[in-house]
Formats: structure tokens, sequence, C-alpha cells
């Protein structure tokens, strides 16, 4: 049997630390602990340079621009949408029965094209009614002419025959004018997008256009859409152009005094990559009042053929009101003002040599030159490039990754703060939710 010996206290009266033999000391406490204080340590100094302290240090750059003739434009800018410039609602003038549809919604239409006709027979006879009431009442008033024997009924006589004259000879000019009526044409060239008419209906009355239905479908020089005898006095055909467009604008008041009819415009449509060009047609007199600023109406029309085109489309528009050619200008971050006085770098022989100018307009980033410069000369810019790590802000914040040595009994650990952490207090953001310190020792935490 064995004895338990009694444990002997050393000398000094202090018992010695017990240590359970064949257990590791835990270290990877202390290592946790320590990447914990130098990723504070880290993140903190990261912050503070990165994102609050601006590179002292900066790249200086040079270039060169040439002094070159250009035009400048003073402009108005509007924006509006664009719309087919014809866009016309045609309908027949003279009443009559429709006798012919010559066209069908979807064909393309010349100027002048016929696109219906309506019955002629009533218009031949009322023309002829016409002539025949005027003549009578020209042999009326010959024949007062003739009797006339300068009394006050004599006279009286006269100028009754005389307004009799004039109005069967409006009734005569009318009647000619709906015969002619009879056959109606496109008044532009474009595309037929509605047909309202069709072979029967009554047209040109006084009734307001009723709703019949119509059947068939009309083609050009083919069959024609009949009728149950409709009645209409609304518009027979829509043509809407193809080729020719228009933008409606407004502009300020201040604004409107500034342009002329006739002047020029710079288009720029969405989704169309060359800059169009178009002309003012037409500027409002007629104000509209928004929030107590008023604004006036202005119709730009688009000169030459472009592609890709559709009704409703968003366009920016410069109204230009002045045009100057051959004005000497350089880029304006080539000139340095001090004390009233402005100078760029000119070049002589290679060498950067400070001349004084003298400035006209700017528009956009060019100055006129109108002393100090001729065509051709070359000045120098010098741009200094900082950085200031305001790029590096976004995505980046909280994202520090710090090697960890391995622990006794495990390997290399890492410690990253997750996606979206960050530090507390200014830095954005609170501990790491759940983060992991990989790499801790592999042995037992028990």
């Amino acid at each position: 049997m064995s004895k338990r010996i009694p444990r002997q206290k050393p000398s000094g009266g202090s018992a010695a630390p017990r240590r359970r033999p064949g257990r590791p000391r835990r270290w990877w406490p202390l290592w946790v602990a320590g990447a914990v204080v130098l990723a504070l340590t880290a993140g903190f100094s990261g912050y503070w340079f990165i994102w609050r302290t601006p590179s002292a240090a900066g790249e200086t750059i040079t270039q060169t621009a040439t002094a070159a003739l250009q035009t400048l434009d003073k402009s108005v800018t509007a924006s509006g949408t664009i719309t087919q410039a014809v866009n016309e609602s045609v309908a027949f003038a003279a009443k009559g029965t429709v006798l012919t549809v010559d066209v069908a919604e979807g064909d393309l239409v010349e100027e002048g094209q016929v696109l219906a006709t309506i019955d002629t027979l009533q218009l031949n006879a009322d023309l002829l009614d016409a002539k025949a009431t005027l003549a009578q009442a020209e042999r009326t008033l010959a024949s007062a002419e003739a009797a006339a024997d300068g009394s006050d009924a004599s006279d009286a006589t006269i100028a009754a025959a005389q307004a009799r004259v004039e109005i069967a000879q409006v009734a005569a000019d009318e009647a000619e004018g709906n015969l002619s009526n009879a056959v109606l044409t496109a008044p532009a060239a474009g595309q037929i997008t509605s047909v309202a008419v069709a072979v029967g209906d009554s047209v040109g009355s006084s009734t307001s256009g009723s709703t019949g239905s119509m059947a068939g479908t009309g083609s050009a020089g083919g069959a024609m859409p009949t009728s149950s005898n409709t009645s209409s006095s609304g518009a027979a055909f829509t043509i809407v152009g193809t080729q020719d467009w228009s933008i409606s604008l407004t502009v300020a008041d201040s604004d409107l005094a500034l342009l002329s009819v006739g002047g020029q415009a710079e288009i720029t449509l969405d989704g169309v990559a060359d800059t169009l060009f178009g002309t003012i047609t037409s500027l409002g007199k007629v104000a509209s009042t928004s929030g107590g600023s008023a604004s006036f109406p202005v119709e730009v029309q688009i000169t030459g053929t472009a592609e890709g085109l559709y009704d409703g489309l968003s366009a920016e528009v410069a109204l230009i009101y002045e045009r100057r050619l051959d004005v000497l200008t350089i880029p304006i971050s080539a000139v340095v003002t001090e004390d009233g006085v402005s100078y760029v770098d000119k070049l002589v022989d290679g060498v950067a040599t400070r001349t004084e100018v003298t400035l006209g307009e700017t528009v956009g980033s060019v100055v006129e030159i109108t002393a100090g410069l001729a065509e051709g000369d070359e000045v120098q810019i010098t741009v200094t490039v900082s950085q200031t790590g305001s790029g590096t802000e976004q995505g980046t914040q909280g994202e520090f990754t710090f090697e960890l040595p391995g622990g006794q009994g495990g390997q290399g650990g890492q410690f990253q703060m997750p996606e979206g952490g960050g530090f507390g207090g200014e830095f954005g953001g609170g501990a790491p939710g759940g983060g992991q310190f990989p790499g801790a020792p592999g042995g037992s935490n028990g």
C-alpha cells in the first residue's frame, strides 16, 4: 500500500504555484487581446490618415494649349419634346355624299394626292342655280340703270338691284368652290393615321359627327369602305409627317426678347448621338404663369433628316441669339489673374514666359483673348494633382486584416472586421457582431 506523502512548503513561507502535469498553458487569450488592441489602433490610424488627412504631397503636371480661332455662341437653353411638324386634320368643306375613299390608314401620301371624293350631282345643280340667279340679277340691274331718271325712286331701284347682284355673285362663288372641294386632297406629305369616312357617308353637314361603324378597309386604288349613311362634319383623315419634326419649348420672359424667328438652334436628343440643328419658327406672345414666373412658348423646326426620332422624345435645345466667328480663344485654365491683371505662360523657344493678356468674353471652358497672343501661340497650363483619399472611403471603411502568430497547439490566426462593421463613435459602427478569431489554438478550451 502506497503512502501519501504530505507536500512540503518551501522555505520562505509561500506556496509554490501548482501546475498540472501534461497540460499546456493557455497563451491564446493574450494573443486575442493583443489582436484587438492592434486592430483598434490600426483602425483609428487608418481612419485618421486616409479619411481625415489629405496628402500633403502633390504631383505637378504641365500641359500645352494652342491659341486658336473659334466660333463663340450665346444661347438660351430650354427643354421640350419633339413632335411631327405635319399633323393635319383634313375634312370636306362641301356638303355631299362620299363617292370614293382612295387611301387607307397607314398609307403614305404626297402633297396634293387625292384622298376621297363626294358626289357632284347636287353640287353641279347648285352651281347652275346660282349662276342663273346671278344672271337674272344682272339683267334686273341693267334694266334699272337703263330706266334711270335721276329721281330718288330710280336711284333706290338701282341700289337694290346692285345689292341683289352682289348677293348672287357670292352664292355663285360658293357653289363653284363647293364643286372644286368635292375632291379632297392631302395638304402635305405624310402618313394617314386615321380614316373617319366611308363610301355613302354624308359629309359637310351641320350636324355633329355621328359614330356609325365602318365596314371594310379602303386601300389606294382598290376596294373602298362602305357605310350605313352616317353623317359627319368632323375630320375625315389625319395626316402625320414622317420627315419633318418640331420641338415645343418655353422660355422666360427675360429671354424672349433675345430671340428672333429664324434664329438657329442646336438640339441634343435622348438616345441620338449626333447634335441636330434647327430654326426658330415662332415666338409666342401669350405667357403662361407658374409660381409667379411668366414663360412664353417657342417652336423650333428640326432641319435636315435624322434617324431614330419618334413623337415625345425629350430634347435639350440651345437657342442661339448671338454668334461670333473667328474669335481667338485659349482654355480659361491657362490664365492667372493677379491684382486685376491677367497672365499666361507663353512658350517662347520652349521656355514658359509670363505674358500679360487682355481677356474678352468667357464661354464654357474657353476665354477670348483680345490682346497679348496671336493664333498659333502655345501656352503652358500647370496643374497640381493632390491625393486627398476621399475616394477610398466608400466600401473600405472597417476592413482591416492582421496576421496573428500561431498559438501553442494551433496554426497562424487572422483577425478581420466583418463587412459593414467598424469601430464605435465617429468610426461609423459598433464592435463587430458575431466576429470570429480564426486560428485560435487547436486544443480544448475547457
